[in-house]
């Protein structure tokens, strides 16, 4: 992944993440997720990050900090 964002860097319009294996939370899998973003973000990414992933939490977003949320 990291050869593939630097090579596509200036192609990238949207991002959507979910973590695996089974697209739980990031954090839940094996993915280094939290890295890849942050080498979008330094690479001028200023797009959101869309969260696609299946959760039986009761607060599916307790793993991201909420001033790290936007939107509803």
């Amino acid at each position: 992944m990291p050869a593939d964002i630097e090579r596509h860097r200036d192609r990238i319009a949207h991002v959507q993440v979910a973590d695996a294996p089974g697209r739980g939370e990031p954090g839940t899998g094996t993915l280094p997720i939290r890295e890849w973003v942050a080498d979008l973000r330094a690479g001028g990414y200023a797009g959101q990050v869309a969260l696609e992933y299946a959760s039986d939490a009761v607060d599916p977003f307790a793993w991201l900090p909420r001033h790290e949320r936007s939107g509803g």
